[in-house]
């Protein structure tokens, strides 16, 4: 708009002759506020009434009368102006009151409408959505992310879908029409950071009293992430779970023995130092123990049983000629395929069924019709899907094989059925030729003997390392004692195996529990409620007081190394003369006997403090580094191929957030388990989630 000088026009100050030359304008007409500009064209020379001065129309009355009368109004009782002088800024004049016009009429607009919105949206909260529409609303949530499904099940996804229900409207940003919940940004960079610190401060002050009494074992593994980047974590296994502590990106760093020793020497310091027992780590870090050691007197080493036990079944299930073993020298011979020829047939059958569609319609209807297993000596199983083999699982051919056998009724039917044999008919020359080969493998009854002889004669192997591989209640000294089982089992004849096939056996296990054995697990097997009255050797009574020396050097401790071998003198006097309670009517019952070692020698060993307190720490410890395999797991679904993008600082605040939920609700109802030795392990398997047919060759 141009600038326009007004003024205001007054009786006293100005004479017709001054506004008709409009000498006087003295404001631009933007500053004029509110009625001054209405007012700025009126002549006020008379009292009762007032002019326009643009064209001399009188009239009485506020604002309102002359912006009319200027706005040429359709009033009747407003007459329109008719400007006689001043024509230029009586335009100017009129376009600035229109613009304010229409400027008050959007405003207007815009609060109705706001007000429309705020009762829409009022009215929108207000109603209350169906169960069903809720459900659906989750299943869309759901689906649209490719989260799994079993996600409902997860308690802290209930829970926290109640505690938004009960947030009602509190819940909801009325303004955005949304949910308060953050977005990506801010739940990473400050909801889950303070989520990580709450929970580990809780976490860490909820254990501390455990593990004063019981120590802990520190674990420790390597692993390649979906970025390719090496990664090496830390975690503290105590006897109501696993605690994770940290993970590094190894890139650029020699992993050698004194890296690792550093690294486990930084985790210890953070940790009490005194309230670590030991540290398990595979064999490729062997050589870190001494180091360690040397900054921690009181600190065990020992390699992880679980590695050693599967590296022994692959030996056997291999017909490897010589077989040598790092950390052992000499070497092995072997060369026998009675292990496995089986498996490997097994493993051909398995993957021609699995890989072909029509085979395995077939293979589930005839495995979930009850005529099938009418004749069967064994009932029918409550699983329809045979088992794969994956290189990363432990003991995957055997597991592999208890499977195929249990099923091999449904195996033998599939290939004589009618069905089957009319789809192979259908297929090309080489399907022909495998399903025909195929056909021959299961209907020879050499074959099916061969896999019940693995299966029997390895299945108390497959047992160890499963009990091993994280089993609740397993400890050291049940390892030590169902290693001697074992390894007297193979000293025997065994039916189905010739002589020298047993001696290897035996050659090859034996071998592979000296490469872990360490003098920690006979004193663990010394003070185990299951073990402790029987008669050792002067070798195993050597590793026992060598193993209190050492747990002697622990600092700020109240037993000497003199209080411990007095009091073992005392304790062995007792159980010979079943004094103090040592006896079947106190702490050899049935009822004792169930309980956990810890427990065991916390609630009978009272009367030698020292021991006791050996016993509690020797006996809460956990036998294997598998919680490290298991952490990688859960990083492996966390950063995975989709989500690649993901920092190491970030990926280690989920992993320990998710490690600190899982010990959060097991300390809530922790108590201590024993394992039911004298009951036989069954080994689940999950069908869903089976390996894709890359990971088979």
């Amino acid at each position: 708009m141009a600038q326009l000088e007004l003024c205001f026009v007054s009786s006293d100050s100005v004479s017709d002759t001054t506004l008709k030359s409009g000498n006087v304008w003295s404001k631009l007409c933007s500053e004029l506020k509110g009625p001054d500009l209405e007012y700025s064209a009126v002549d006020k020379r008379t009292r009762l009434k007032k002019k326009c001065f643009f064209c001399g129309w009188e009239y009485q009355g506020g604002p309102d009368i002359i912006r009319n009368h200027l706005l040429t109004s359709e009033k009747r009782s407003v007459k329109a102006c008719i400007p006689r002088v001043e024509i230029a800024r009586y335009k100017e004049v009129c376009a600035t009151l229109q613009q304010r016009k229409q400027d008050s009429k959007r405003q207007e607009d815009n609060k109705i409408k706001a007000q429309n919105n705020t009762v829409e949206i009022t009215s929108v909260f207000n109603m209350k959505p169906t169960a069903v529409e809720v459900t659906e609303q989750w299943m869309r949530a759901i689906v649209q992310k490719g989260l799994p499904l079993d996600l409902v099940d997860s308690p802290e996804f209930r829970a926290a879908v109640l505690m938004t229900a009960r947030a009602g409207q509190g819940y909801v940003d009325s303004q955005k029409n949304e949910s308060k919940l953050p977005h990506r940004t801010t739940m990473t960079s400050k909801v889950l950071p303070a989520l990580d610190e709450m929970l580990d401060a809780k976490v860490s002050e909820s254990i501390k009293g455990l593990i004063t009494e019981t120590g802990g074992l520190i674990i420790s593994d390597g692993w390649t992430d979906v970025a390719g980047h090496p990664i090496v974590n830390a975690l503290l296994a105590t006897p109501a779970g696993i605690k994770f502590i940290k993970a590094v990106d190894t890139s650029g760093s020699t992993k050698d023995k004194e890296y690792i020793a550093n690294f486990i020497i930084d985790v210890i310091q953070t940790q009490s130092p005194e309230n670590i027992v030991a540290v398990c780590m595979d064999g490729a870090c062997r050589y870190s123990f001494p180091l360690i050691k040397k900054e921690f007197p009181h600190v065990f080493g020992f390699i992880c049983p679980t590695h050693a036990i599967d590296l022994f079944l692959a030996n056997v299930c291999s017909n490897n000629g010589i077989i040598t073993m790092p950390g052992i020298e000499g070497e092995f011979e072997w060369g026998s395929s009675v292990f496995s020829q089986p498996i490997e047939d097994a493993r051909e059958v398995i993957k021609f069924i699995t890989r072909h569609g029509k085979p395995t319609s077939i293979f589930s209807d005839i495995c979930i019709n009850p005529n099938t297993w009418s004749d069967a000596e064994e009932p029918q199983p409550n699983f329809t899907r045979l088992v794969k083999y994956c290189e990363t699982r432990f003991a995957s051919n055997l597991l592999m094989l208890q499977r195929y056998e249990a099923l091999q009724i449904v195996i033998k039917s599939l290939v004589a059925s009618n069905l089957y044999i009319t789809w192979l008919r259908g297929q090309d020359k080489e399907k022909k030729e495998k399903g025909k080969a195929i056909t021959l493998i299961v209907q020879n009854d050499d074959h099916w003997n061969a896999v019940s002889l693995t299966v029997r004669v390895l299945n108390p192997v497959v047992k160890l390392l499963r009990l091993t591989d994280g089993k609740t209640g397993a400890t050291l000294g049940k390892v030590f004692g169902l290693c001697a089982e074992v390894a007297a089992n193979f000293k025997k004849e065994i039916p189905g195996l010739s002589k020298e096939e047993t001696e290897m056996i035996h050659q090859l296990f034996s071998a592979r529990w000296l490469y872990f054995h360490t003098n920690v697990f006979t004193a663990a097997m010394f003070l185990d409620s299951e073990f402790i009255t029987d008669k050792h050797s002067p070798e195993e009574e050597g590793e026992f007081r060598e193993v209190l020396s050492q747990m002697a050097e622990t600092p700020n401790i109240l037993h000497t190394l003199d209080d411990m071998t007095v009091e073992w003198a005392s304790l062995k006097t007792a159980i010979a003369t079943k004094g103090f309670g040592m006896n079947n009517k106190s702490a050899f019952t049935e009822r004792a006997c169930k309980m956990a070692p810890f427990e065991w020698a916390r609630t009978y060993l009272y009367h030698w403090p020292a021991i006791q307190w050996v016993a509690i720490r020797l006996s809460a410890l956990s036998c294997s580094a598998s919680g490290c395999e298991h952490s990688w797991s859960i990083e492996g679904w966390m950063h995975s191929k989709k989500r690649n993008r993901l920092g190491q600082s970030k990926v280690q605040r989920l992993v320990r957030t998710h490690s600190n939920l899982r010990l959060e609700t097991s300390l809530q109802g922790w108590k201590a388990n024993v394992l039911p030795w004298e009951i036989d392990m069954e080994i689940e398997e999950r069908d869903s989630g089976e390996d894709s047919e890359e990971s088979e060759d």
